[in-house]
Formats: structure tokens, C-alpha cells, sequence
């Protein structure tokens, strides 16, 4: 028998109504079926479970428009229970509540109610024990939840105040100088990152330290082919160092607790080995079991990565110095990418205010429990997707090291002195360079460089090479929607190594990094040179076009000649002229900036006057110059899908903008169906 068949039959009416201790309310989920007739409408409440795989999508429905729960409903998001999943901050989870559910769920924090969860004859009559019959009844399915958590996430919506602050307190209360201590961590492991010794084959020669074995004929150093008697093996020393620091990562990120306890009186240096013991053992008790997780998985990333450096140097029949180089770099950039991990997890600690947690809004608190569910999840995005780099990578051998060489040498020409291996070694660490800016701009409020971590942008200026700070103009503006750039990020690369176009995925962000425009315009034009129309040359140039003319005194329409198009500077005084007597605008015009005109377009020897001023590109750009600009363009637009004026949805040729590579002025560039570009001028 069910809670509403027991009280149907006991047939008590108090003249206490709701406020009599016999009266409770029914609470079921969405979908739940019972005898119509046996609950009275006003005592009926249901509950959602919205179970979604991360911390960072529990934030985005909860805050999201989408889910507006009606009076008697609550809507509970929770992450998945998930043994696999790195949750090193606990389980999310948010509730949002309708009014009469919220003044129900007041009752129960109060103890003056009860609720019958799933028609059960055991009432709850208090948050605790609704939470605990809602996870008893969602037990083992794919809305399974904590009842703890359920409860803390309830309290908080109720009054902005949570026991979830003691589960902060009791994680970050290890020690005040927790964060401190990670925070030398992430200088130490900068420490392990491989330096010139491990990459320059040309100024080092057999003294080389590389991570795969290079092989090379005395005669010509670098022509790595085998069969040749003069062939010589340099074998793969600097592996070593990737080795140990997976080995002694704890040690090493925990290496200030070390030398404190070292430097105590009392330690000296024959017991040493002691002093290691000590501070192992007083980690293995005090750490949040979680924060030793996240150790263990980052150095299962490089567990992977070493695995994937040895098959390489086993297949690798030619390019092994400047592929040792290039790999040299991903190493570091994969370093770097894990020390931001670290560096974030202190970051946070650092700037959570635990003397302040009571007095913290729900929306505060909120936006710190965000960050932390996006460190979690991020740490279980790279140890997901890392491995399909590495495969993409070890499937792409036989072209890929030609490709790095010639790509090397091509920015080796625009910087003498550099040699190769050095830009191979760059090359390889740029792929995950752009995501950490974005990352630690976030955080930081805008600022990408952390002095802890060496980076590429460090290394290029310290050779006095222009460093672009377009991530930071770009700060994502939510956790949520900074995670999806970064799963976007190993979607594009995985994607850029599969199909053969990953030396042209390194070249875009590289040139990114440096601020190229120069060359992200060349390749924006190389991508989307076959998506220019024959017709958009001729309309550029200025062309003879047919124009309807209705009068409004009789029911006729004319139709007449008239110029159109003429946005091509290289061309006046010869398919388009200035009209006599006007002037341009501004007169002269200015390098580099567009100027307007009112113009004539040569036809059959004659002047057709162009009834509108038209727009004409920088005088001083030379065609190829316009078709780069316009294919730059087309790649921040229509490739990705942004920019489109909803004006033009439904007319013949759809309309996108965006910025000029110098950022001066907008550029239109208009598209039809099939994607092609049929005109273009700048605004």
C-alpha cells in the first residue's frame, strides 16, 4: 500500500488542515503515475533529475533561460556518477524551484512538513531526508545522486547559504600555504622542460640529447637515410627526463614542502632519505584524496606520451633530427599545458575568500564552484584527447617531418640566424600554445603570460620576434563556454592530422602567435581561392549592368545601361574613372585605407555613370593584396559560420563583414548558395 492509499483510507479530517502533523505532500518525479482522484491537486509536487556528463554543463542549464520550472516543480542538475570522471572538487550540483516549491521546501528546511517521495509510507520531514528517499529511489541509474549533495545544492538555492562551505573549508584546509607550495610546483616542473641540448643538432652535433635516436652520416649531417655505411646513432638520452618527471611528479610539484622541511631544525643531511620518507607519508595522510586523482592522471598524460616518443623513434626512418625538434617542442607545449592545470588548481585555492564563505551570495559562490568544476573537467579532456594526437601524428610519419623542415625553413628566411632545428622545436610547441593564453586570460582577467611557465611567446621575444596579444582581446566570458573553445581546440587539431592539413593548422596558429597577418592572409587565399566567381573580377573592375527604371505616370518600366561595381583602385583610368569634376573622399587617398568615389565604368567606349558612390579598396593595394583580404574574411566568416548580415538571408547573394587584417576598417564580401564570392568592397 502507497503513502496516498494509507491516507485515503484512514479517513481522518483535521480542522488544522496543512498544519495538522497528520497532512503531507506528495513529491514524484516527472512522469510518475498514480489513481487520479487519490491526491488532492494542491498537496501534488514533482521533481526533474537532469543527469549531464560535467560540472561546467550543470552550470550552463542551471543558469540558462531554457529551464523554468513551474510552481510545484524542482529542477535538479547534476553531474553523472561517473568512476573514470576526475572529480576533484565533488560533484555539481544546482536546484532551481518554483515559488510554491520553494515555500514547500522552506516548510521542510524548518521541519514543520512532511513529503512522501514515490508514494512512500516513510515520510521525510526535513531536507535531508527527502534528499536521502530521492537518491535512495534513483539508486543505481543514470540519475543516480548523492544525498548529500542533493541536500547542500537545496540549501543553497534556499538561503545563499550552504554546508557545502565546509566541504571548501575541510578540501583548502590542509595548510594556508597550500597554494604557495603548488605554485613552486609549477616553476619546478618548468625545470624538466627540454632545452636546446635536447634539440639543436646543428650546434651540438653527436653531443646531442635528443628523445628519439638520430641518426646521421658524417659526411651530411642531416640527409637521414639508412643503409649508408657512415651512418652514426645518437640515442635517445633526453627521454630520460620526460621519465623522471612522471616518476617524481608529486616530489616535484610538492618540492618546496620539501626543501622547507629539509632546511627545519633537526634534518640533516644524512637523513635525508628520511626527510623524503616524511614528507610522503605526511601527503599520502593530509591531501584531499582528489588532488592526488588529478596527480595521478596527469601523469598518466605523460605515461602516454612517452609511449607514443618511442614508437616514433622506432618507425622513424628519415627527418629524425628535425622531427627530435619538433617533438621536443610538444613535449614542452604538453608540459605547459599540464602545468596550467596545477597552476589553476592554486589559483583557485588562492582566490576562494574562506574566511568570508558564509557571507557569500549564491551567485558568488556559484561562480567559484564553476572554475573549480572547469579545472576538473578540463584535466579529463587532455587525457581523453591527447591520445588521438598522438596517433594522428604517428599515422602521419612519412610526410609530416619534410613538411616541419619546409615550413622551418620558410620562417628561418624571415629571421636570419635561427637554425632550423630551433624553428622545428617552436613549431611543435605552438600547437597548444593559443589554448593556454585563453585559459589564463580567463582566470586572470586578461593577462596570458604566468612568469612561473615558459612559453613560446617567452622564447620568441626573447630572439626579439613580435608577439600578438589577440587572445587576450578575446577572453571567453563564461567557464562553460570556455571549455567548449577548448574541446573545440582538440576537436580542430585531431581533425587538422587526420586529414593531412596539420602542418597547415600549426602555420595558422604560429602565425597567430607572431601576429602574421601577412601570412594568415596568404593562407586564408590559398584555402579559398578557387571560392572567387569568374564575375567577380569583372564586377570589381567595373561593369555595364541593366537597371529597371518604373514610371509612376503610366504602367511602363524602362530599363536602361548603367555602371556597377568598380571597388578596384588598380584600375581607374581604365575600365572606371573618377566622374569630371568630383573629387575622392577623402582627396588624395590614404595608403592603406579605403576612399569612396563617384565613378564612370568604360563600356563599348563610353562612359556608363554609376548611380551610387562607390567604395573602393586601398589605393596602394595591389589585386593580390584585395583577394587575400577578402579570402581573410571569408575564413572568419562564412567558414565559420559568423558574420552573416540576417538582412540578406533571403536574398540572391547573402552578405558577411568583418575586420581587414589590420583591423581598420570592415570589408563585405557577398556569397551565393554554393559559397562562391561574387563581390566584395570595404565599408
Amino acid at each position: 500500500m502507497g503513502q496516498r492509499s494509507f491516507v485515503n483510507s484512514r479517513e481522518i479530517n483535521s480542522p488544522f488542515g496543512k498544519e495538522s502533523i497528520f497532512h503531507n505532500y506528495y513529491d514524484d518525479p516527472i512522469g510518475f503515475t498514480f489513481y487520479e482522484g487519490e491526491t488532492p491537486e494542491e498537496d501534488q509536487y514533482t521533481y526533474t533529475i537532469i543527469a549531464l556528463e560535467s560540472g561546467l554543463e550543470v552550470f550552463e542549464k542551471y543558469k540558462s533561460d531554457q529551464y523554468q520550472p513551474k510552481s510545484k516543480e524542482i529542477y535538479i542538475f547534476v553531474e553523472k556518477q561517473n568512476s573514470g570522471k576526475n572529480n576533484l572538487f565533488g560533484t555539481a550540483c544546482r536546484v532551481k524551484m518554483g515559488d510554491e516549491r520553494r515555500e514547500l521546501m522552506w516548510k521542510l528546511y524548518d521541519k514543520k512538513t512532511q513529503i512522501s517521495v514515490n508514494d512512500d509510507t516513510n515520510l521525510a520531514g526535513s531536507i535531508e531526508q527527502w534528499a536521502e528517499d530521492i537518491s535512495y529511489f534513483k539508486r543505481e541509474t543514470d540519475e543516480a545522486i548523492d544525498k548529500d549533495v542533493l541536500a547542500h545544492a537545496v540549501k543553497l538555492e534556499l538561503s545563499n547559504k550552504t554546508d557545502a562551505n565546509k566541504i571548501f573549508q575541510t578540501l583548502f584546509g590542509l595548510n594556508d600555504k597550500l597554494a604557495d607550495w603548488i605554485r613552486s610546483g609549477v616553476e619546478a616542473m618548468d625545470g624538466w622542460k627540454l632545452t636546446e641540448e635536447n634539440y639543436d643538432f646543428e650546434k651540438y652535433g653527436e653531443k646531442l640529447k635528443p628523445i628519439i635516436p638520430v641518426n646521421f652520416f658524417s659526411q651530411a649531417p642531416d640527409y637521414l637515410y639508412t643503409g649508408n655505411q657512415n651512418k652514426k646513432i645518437i640515442k635517445d638520452s633526453g627521454l630520460n627526463a620526460l621519465t623522471q618527471l612522471s616518476d617524481n611528479l608529486d616530489q616535484i610539484i610538492f618540492t618546496k614542502a620539501y626543501v622547507l622541511v629539509k632546511i627545519t631544525p633537526g634534518f640533516h643531511d644524512n637523513v635525508a632519505y628520511g626527510v623524503v620518507w616524511f614528507i610522503k607519508e605526511f601527503l599520502e595522510e593530509s591531501l584531499p584524496e582528489n588532488l592526488k586523482t588529478l596527480l595521478k592522471k596527469i601523469k598518466t598524460i605523460f605515461a602516454q606520451a612517452k609511449q607514443f616518443i618511442q614508437k616514433i623513434g622506432k618507425e622513424l626512418q628519415k627527418m629524425a633530427a628535425v622531427y627530435n625538434a619538433f617533438l621536443c617542442g610538444l613535449v614542452n607545449g604538453l608540459i605547459s599545458l599540464l602545468q596550467m592545470v596545477v597552476w589553476l588548481v592554486a589559483f583557485v585555492i588562492d582566490n576562494i575568500p574562506f574566511l568570508e564563505l558564509e557571507n557569500l551570495s549564491k551567485e558568488k559562490l556559484t561562480e567559484y564552484e564553476e572554475k573549480l568544476e572547469f579545472v576538473e573537467d578540463l584535466i579529463d579532456l587532455i587525457r581523453e584527447n591527447i591520445s588521438g594526437v598522438f596517433e594522428g601524428l604517428l599515422a602521419s610519419l612519412d610526410t609530416l617531418g619534410e613538411d616541419i623542415q619546409a615550413f622551418a625553413l620558410v620562417v628561418g628566411r624571415k629571421i636570419k640566424n635561427l637554425s632550423r632545428y630551433w624553428w622545428a622545436f617552436i613549431i611543435g610547441a605552438v600547437a597548444f600554445e593559443l589554448i593556454i593564453d585563453a585559459v589564463f586570460a580567463f582566470f586572470t582577467g586578461g593577462t596570458s603570460l604566468i612568469a612561473s611557465i615558459s612559453r613560446v611567446s617567452t622564447q620568441l621575444a626573447k630572439k626579439g620576434i613580435k608577439v600578438a596579444e589577440t587572445t587576450v582581446k578575446n577572453i571567453a566570458s563564461s567557464a562553460s563556454s570556455l571549455y567548449t573553445s577548448v574541446k573545440a581546440f582538440f576537436r580542430e587539431i585531431i581533425e587538422a592530422i587526420k586529414s593531412g592539413k596539420f602542418i597547415d593548422y600549426l602555420k595558422k596558429k604560429f602565425f597567430e602567435i607572431t601576429g602574421d597577418v601577412q601570412g594568415l592572409r596568404k593562407m586564408a587565399l590559398s584555402k579559398w581561392l578557387k571560392k572567387f566567381d569568374k564575375s567577380f573580377f569583372a564586377h570589381i573592375d567595373g561593369e555595364a549592368g541593366i537597371r529597371e527604371y518604373r514610371s509612376h505616370n503610366v504602367n511602363l518600366t524602362f530599363e536602361y545601361l548603367e555602371g556597377q561595381g568598380g571597388h578596384n583602385a588598380n584600375v581607374l583610368s581604365k575600365s572606371i574613372r573618377r566622374r569630371p569634376y568630383t573629387k575622392f573622399d577623402p582627396d588624395p587617398p590614404i595608403d592603406d585605407l579605403p576612399f569612396k568615389a563617384e565613378i564612370d565604368v568604360l563600356y563599348r567606349g563610353y562612359w556608363l555613370p554609376k548611380n551610387q558612390t562607390s567604395s573602393i579598396f586601398p589605393k596602394n593595394w595591389k589585386l593580390d593584396r584585395i583577394q587575400e583580404e577578402i579570402a581573410y574574411v571569408y575564413e572568419n566568416t562564412v567558414a565559420k559560420g559568423v558574420g552573416l548580415n540576417p538582412d540578406s538571408a533571403g536574398k540572391r547573394f547573402k552578405q558577411y563583414k568583418f575586420k581587414d587584417s589590420s583591423n581598420k576598417f570592415d570589408i563585405i564580401i557577398e556569397i551565393d548558395d554554393s559559397g562562391n564570392i561574387m563581390n566584395s568592397y570595404p565599408k
